[in-house]
């Protein structure tokens, strides 16, 4: 990545201002670690630690003394007459041994309990893990025996090995104090040196942070004065630098809009006087080219009855071209004009329902399912141009279906705008010509001008509302119409 050099001296800045601290925070922390080695490998920690183990020791050693004492214990009430089974039964419960028991042949329970020991008539303890056991020899002639058992507190053996071990470390310490000291220094010349590099990397990091926004912005404005106005500045930043940069994709954004709307309102003013013209053009022929037909079917010789029949075929089918070509140019004309909407209260459910009828759907095989909302409410607009837009909107639909399929019409009431949406299951289009096709002279019809939809456009937004479609090729297309309830003028 290239660095400016506005970068490289906030950087240094930067890194210098780090430089000093880090110093101090160095040395001091080599003092203290040193400090710190001293007193760790001090004389008071080494006669902690072995007091420490001395007392771990005596309470194992107690632990030890109090089983001999109750193995002792035993033997005296069992010569004094005691029953054996009961004596042990209220040993266990008295000391809260895990368990007190008679054992054969004092062969059998040496060799299990001790190797090859045998089993004397003084008290014999041993510890394996956490358990502690004892064993005494009963009587000489019997040759038997009591064992006795108890679990020692696993903090107490685990506090001998951990003692055990803290003072064999602390002793391979004493002997590494000398080399301690030289590798605290050289670790803390390395502490600092990583802690320089890492303010310089901080540094560079801080510095395009700060920088990039603004260098961004910069490039914003050179592609704005390009001409460029769909460029917006992607750099992330949550201060004053952040408010600016919303506030200049903003202004991008209102400027391109308005450019959009700019082009689109002299697109349409361009299209409206080609439209005028072409009226003009195929109005002016057509009176005299039907009069024409009239004078000459007027002094036809009727005699010749095959010619008459011929003459009379012809001359139809010259009035419905002429009739045709007089639709097309009201088309145009009402394209290039566009009157104003006269409003009154429009009942939209209402109007839906009689496009519908007029429709004849049952002959086409569609089937329809209206959705209209209850009690939707009336809007103010011109009943005839808005009867044209759904008349328009569901005769495509119709036509977009020709083997037949299923037509949904629904009407809603949202905030302040009316909803309507007319869904069918026909060939559907491309998302290219979804976006084309409201422009002038557009079309995917063999026949027609093109000018349906722009005319549909030019009512709804003359209402002062909005429609957009969706569309997927092959699956069908929805159109949504939005009307305000208290529509503004045409500005």
């Amino acid at each position: 990545m290239k660095i400016s050099r506005f970068q490289l001296k906030l950087t240094a800045a930067f890194v210098g201002l780090l430089l000093i601290p880090t110093l101090i925070l160095g040395w001091v922390g080599g003092k203290l670690l040193t400090r710190g080695l001293d007193l760790l490998v001090g004389q008071k920690v080494e006669r902690a630690l072995n007091r420490s183990l001395t007392m771990v020791q005596r309470m194992r050693h107690v632990e030890e003394e109090g089983i001999r004492s109750v193995l002792r214990e035993i033997v005296e009430r069992v010569e004094a007459g005691d029953p054996l089974k009961g004596c042990l039964e209220e040993m266990r419960e008295t000391y809260r041994l895990d368990s007190a028991e008679e054992i054969g042949h004092s062969e059998v329970f040496g060799r299990v309990f001790l190797g090859e020991r045998r089993v004397s008539f003084d008290p014999w303890v041993v510890m394996h893990g956490d358990v502690l056991s004892g064993v005494i020899r009963l009587d000489s002639a019997k040759g038997g025996g009591v064992v006795v058992s108890r679990t020692l507190d696993s903090e107490l053996i685990g506090g001998i090995a951990d003692v055990s071990e803290a003072l064999g470390i602390y002793r391979r310490m004493g002997s590494l104090r000398a080399q301690g000291r030289y590798v605290i220094v050289l670790a803390s010349i390395g502490v600092v040196g990583l802690l320089i590099v890492i303010g310089a990397g901080v540094g560079v990091f801080v510095t395009r942070r700060i920088t990039r926004p603004i260098s961004a912005l910069v490039e914003g404005t050179q592609e704005v004065a390009r001409g460029n106005l769909s460029f917006r500045v992607e750099a992330e930043a949550k201060d004053e630098i952040g408010a600016l940069i919303e506030s200049f994709n903003r202004m991008t954004e209102d400027l391109r809009s308005n450019r959009e709307k700019l082009l689109q309102a002299e697109r349409m003013a361009a299209w409206r006087d080609v439209a005028r013209r072409i009226a003009h053009e195929i109005k002016n022929p057509l009176t005299p080219i039907e009069l024409s037909m009239v004078r000459l079917g007027r002094r036809l010789d009727r005699s010749d009855e095959a010619y008459a029949r011929l003459f009379d075929e012809c001359s139809a089918a010259i009035r419905r071209q002429v009739e045709s070509l007089r639709d097309m140019a009201s088309e145009f004309s009402e394209f290039a004009r566009m009157p104003e909407p006269k409003r009154t209260p429009c009942d939209l459910n209402g109007i839906v329902e009689e496009v519908l009828r007029l429709h004849g759907m049952e002959e086409r095989n569609i089937e329809v399912r209206t959705e209209l909302a209850e009690s939707l409410p009336t809007v103010m607009g011109d009943e005839d141009q808005l009867r044209r837009v759904l008349m328009n909107l569901v005769k495509n639909a119709v036509e977009a279906m020709p083997e037949g399929g299923t037509l949904r019409v629904s009407s809603a009431s949202e905030g302040d705008y009316v909803r309507v949406g007319i869904v069918d299951t026909g060939v559907g289009m491309s998302g290219e010509t979804a976006r084309k096709l409201f422009d002038p002279y557009f079309t995917t019809k063999r026949k027609g001008t093109g000018l349906g939809m722009a005319i549909v456009k030019g009512i709804v937004e003359g209402h002062g509302g909005e429609i957009e479609v969706e569309s997927v090729e092959g699956e069908g297309a929805e159109v949504v119409v939005r009307v305000p309830l208290g529509s503004p003028a045409r500005e």
